[in-house]
């Protein structure tokens, strides 16, 4: 069976329910990950901390765990917001392993040889994300 040719309107509304979508994941990847950074082991108070100016770490380790969702929703928008839905939906499949995947070596559920720093692991899921939505523009075009 053919289907019918998509109409301008039915292209236009895909476009933005994409980026919504894109824009919705990327900012609860990065929310889940900045909260991972802030309960990782040693960095845990069970009391409200009270920062004086020169201590920026939580600054840093905010920026550090929203860095590569940034990176990536810039890129993912720019490259899958006219692609097929269902390659919106494997990235983000693929996007929230990758944060699981993070978050679990940030907390230790998963042992390696050697502790990842911080910035290190942010790097890794910002080169991955931006793999995964490249490859998932290749195979839905």
């Amino acid at each position: 069976m053919i289907g019918n040719p998509k109409r301008l309107g039915d292209v236009l509304d895909e476009l933005l329910q994409n980026r919504r979508r894109l824009a919705i994941a990327h900012f609860c990847l990065g929310l889940a990950s900045a909260i991972v950074y802030w309960v990782s082991p040693g960095s845990f108070r069970p009391h409200l901390p009270i920062y004086s100016f020169r201590d920026a770490s939580p600054i840093y380790l905010t920026f550090i765990a929203w860095f590569p969702y940034g990176i990536s929703f810039f890129v993912s928008r720019s490259i899958l917001a006219g692609r097929s839905t269902k390659a919106v939906f494997v990235f983000i499949f693929c996007a929230v392993s990758i944060c699981l995947t993070s978050a679990s070596l940030r907390l230790h559920v998963i042992s390696t040889v050697t502790t990842l720093s911080p910035i290190v692991l942010a790097g890794g899921v910002a080169v991955t994300l931006v793999v995964i939505a490249w490859l998932c523009s290749m195979l839905w075009r």
